[in-house]
């Protein structure tokens, strides 16, 4: 009892989160765990493999989208990998044409905040999928700004046209030949139902600075996936949230020069007002996403979660990945906002 006694004093002196509120996630997360165990008796059916299934992915150069790709291919998808970049693109030719397990590689070029792609996306896929989309995997994603007001407008759209509208477009573009999946079903019973996939994040649930930004555009994201379900499920298309602790992908690893010296190109009175252009500096480079982050997640537990509601028949609405994810969600609904702002306060200040 003792050492769960220290473990619980360890989190809490850490996160500055009080022990009652670690207990009640350590219980939240037993429950879990017994649930957990009751499914694992009755396993829900899976597909065995892509059985040539079409699949549409954004965001795939580098990550979760580009090892998502890789791996539904392998698993005999057909992948329709959408790239930013000639580099992006190249990578994943070149693996589709050497080497027969990849074959169901298809790399284009996408640019999910703009119509004249998503259009030419979309006329694509009419081409290849005659008997419709089986899966879209909302992927793509940017982390543009940081703190407001050291933020530049144009760093704030660039989040919200990318991880919030990015998806809207593509997915509405998209639906009809969902659809067309859902009417090639109805000759085929057997066949699970179509679905859309969107990776959102913890950022996604909680609310804490210095990602406002980022956090607008996921939450605004997750309102759509959930709100978007309730419209279509009777159309007979799932929607499934990815909602993943921090992991170790170019979007959190990857420092930025050039935000850090627009962050610290303002006048004095303002870098003043938030410590001063060293401790802005010194914030901002502990790594790309600029406040400190613990246990970050090997990206391959994420990609794991998204394949598991590729092939599952039924996928799962929402999907927490992560111990972190868990226990910092269910914190940040219990906590009164005077104490969850002191927390984030607190992470923010850590190290300075």
């Amino acid at each position: 009892m003792d050492s769960i006694t220290d473990v619980v004093k360890s989190v809490s002196l850490k996160t500055g989160v009080p022990p009652p509120f670690i207990y009640g996630a350590g219980a939240l997360l037993a429950l879990l765990a017994t649930r957990t165990a009751v499914r694992a008796l009755t396993p829900p059916k899976k597909l065995k493999n892509g059985s040539s299934f079409k699949v549409m992915i954004t965001g795939c150069d580098t990550g979760f989208g580009n090892a998502l790709a890789i791996q539904l291919s392998e698993r005999g998808f057909t992948v329709f990998a959408a790239c930013l970049t000639d580099k992006g693109i190249e990578g994943l030719q070149s693996l589709a044409t050497t080497q027969t397990k990849y074959k169901g590689l298809r790399p284009f070029k996408l640019d999910v905040t703009k119509d004249a792609d998503v259009a030419a996306c979309r006329a694509l896929l009419e081409k290849e999928c005659h008997e419709g989309l089986y899966c879209l995997i909302n992927n793509a994603g940017i982390h543009a700004a940081y703190k407001w007001e050291l933020s530049s407008m144009d760093a704030v759209t660039k989040d919200v046209n990318v991880n919030y509208l990015g998806v809207v477009r593509t997915t509405i573009a998209l639906l009809p030949l969902l659809r067309k999946f859902v009417a090639t079903r109805k000759a085929k019973p057997s066949l699970p139902k179509p679905r859309v996939v969107i990776i959102t994040s913890i950022a996604g649930i909680i609310k804490a600075s210095p990602l406002g930004s980022y956090m607008a555009s996921k939450h605004a994201a997750q309102v759509f996936g959930v709100t978007l379900r309730q419209e279509i499920v009777s159309q007979g298309i799932e929607v499934a949230l990815i909602e993943p602790w921090y992991a170790r992908t170019p979007l959190v690893t990857a420092l930025d020069e050039r935000k850090i010296a627009q962050a610290t190109s303002h006048p004095p009175e303002i870098l003043d007002a938030y410590g001063g252009k060293t401790a802005i500096a010194k914030r901002m480079s502990r790594n790309a996403f600029h406040t400190p982050v613990n246990n970050i997640l090997d990206p391959q537990t994420v990609v794991d979660t998204v394949i598991n509601q590729v092939m599952l028949f039924r996928p799962n609405v929402h999907n927490l990945v992560g111990t972190d994810a868990k226990i910092v969600g269910f914190v940040s609904n219990v906590l009164s906002q005077e104490a969850w702002d002191a927390t984030v306060v607190k992470n923010d200040n850590a190290g300075m």
